[in-house]
């Protein structure tokens, strides 16, 4: 672990307890007079503080330095994904988060789910869980979409990612657009007839978060 997320980050005192107080001593096993080193995911800093004291259920912590995080210039990634059950989602989230994805936007498809809703305090927790482990300094976020058209409107520079022959080679698109498991129906696909519209290099037909996972890495890594 990289460091620990805390939203109250930069307070000259923080007292640990509950959950917060289980994962620092029981999980961490951290020790007073050890140095810990925290992240709000708010801002580029990291504060460091000593572990003053523990008691049965409290930790009581000072702060004593801070140090401000140069975050890696990356590029600005987008990913539109057409609403699938959360399930599928949360087996993909931690590693678009740690190749660098910025924002989800889940869109209402016409062969969605029409009642899927995403629990956004546990995908949070997810996304934070993953920042500790890889070192990440900034929280992926997240936005809804009320229809593909919408989503088109709003990223007029945006690749759909659907069965056909063209490939995205050395493009570098700032949003991409992925069906769910259903794909797109004849009425959103006559939307794109204005726009690229690339495959997978794949001889089979992937998952949407196999697609969504694959595309994110060419053009990320």
């Amino acid at each position: 672990m990289q460091f620990v997320y805390d939203g109250r980050a930069g307070q000259e005192a923080l007292l640990f307890e509950g959950d917060s107080f289980a994962h620092l001593v029981k999980s961490r096993r951290s020790r007073v007079g050890e140095a810990l080193h925290v992240r709000n995911l708010q801002e580029p800093i990291e504060y460091v503080y000593q572990l003053e004291s523990i008691s049965r259920n409290k930790a009581h912590a000072l702060l004593k330095a801070t140090t401000p995080l140069v975050l890696p210039s990356l590029h600005s990634l987008s990913v539109g994904w057409a609403m699938v059950e959360q399930k599928t989602v949360e087996k993909a989230l931690p590693m678009l988060n740690e190749m660098g994805v910025r924002k989800i936007v889940f869109v209402k498809s016409d062969y969605a789910q029409g009642n899927v809703k995403m629990d956004f305090a546990r995908l949070e927790r997810m996304v934070i869980s993953s920042c500790q482990q890889c070192g990440r300094s900034d929280l992926l976020v997240w936005e809804e979409s009320p229809s593909v058209a919408a989503w088109l409107e709003a990223n007029p520079e945006g690749v759909v990612v659907d069965f056909s022959p063209n490939r995205l080679g050395s493009q570098k698109p700032t949003a991409f657009l992925v069906g769910c498991e259903g794909g797109f129906s004849p009425k959103e696909r006559a939307l794109f007839e204005k726009r690229t519209v690339v495959g997978l290099d794949s001889p089979y037909i992937l998952r949407s978060e196999s697609a969504v996972v694959a595309m994110a890495s060419k053009i990320l890594t």
